[in-house]
């Protein structure tokens, strides 16, 4: 689910640079960084191998 969010939010990136007049919204652009970055981070932590002992 983590990685269909990052992809869907690139694609959301994506389509709002091609339907928006000019320059993007700067906020949003700012939100849908965070959410991809935080669920790009959480899918690296899932994916990393546990430390052994």
């Amino acid at each position: 689910m983590l990685g269909l969010a990052v992809i869907a939010i690139i694609a959301g990136l994506i389509l709002l640079s091609f339907w928006s007049e000019g320059e993007p919204d700067s906020q949003l652009v700012t939100i849908f960084a965070t959410i991809s970055s935080g669920a790009i981070g959480a899918l690296a932590g899932l994916l990393s191998p546990s430390p052994k002992k």
